[in-house]
């Protein structure tokens, strides 16, 4: 897991802006995202290495997972450099 259970994006702050609630919000979610797919990823191909015919469905499962970690860790960068006015 990329964010233990206490961490202040899980739990914001109740005093900060709804605002700044939402970008919590997204960051947890695209880093959730993130260790989803990695995880799926690992066990996906591990499953490729040891089948002996690979089917049609096979290598865009791969590239799904693949494409959400790139996907998601550009929206995790983004809203990081993002500044919010209150």
């Amino acid at each position: 897991m990329i964010l233990s259970n206490n961490s202040y994006l899980r739990n914001p702050p109740v005093i900060i802006d709804p605002k700044q609630v939402v970008v919590f919000d997204s960051i947890r979610f695209s880093l959730d995202i993130c260790d989803i797919s990695y995880s799926r990823l690992k066990s996906n191909l591990s499953l490729l290495a040891d089948k002996v015919k690979i089917s049609q469905k096979d290598y865009p499962e791969i590239f799904l997972d693949v494409w959400s970690l790139i996907s998601n860790s550009v929206i995790f960068y983004k809203i990081s450099k993002k500044r919010i006015q209150p």
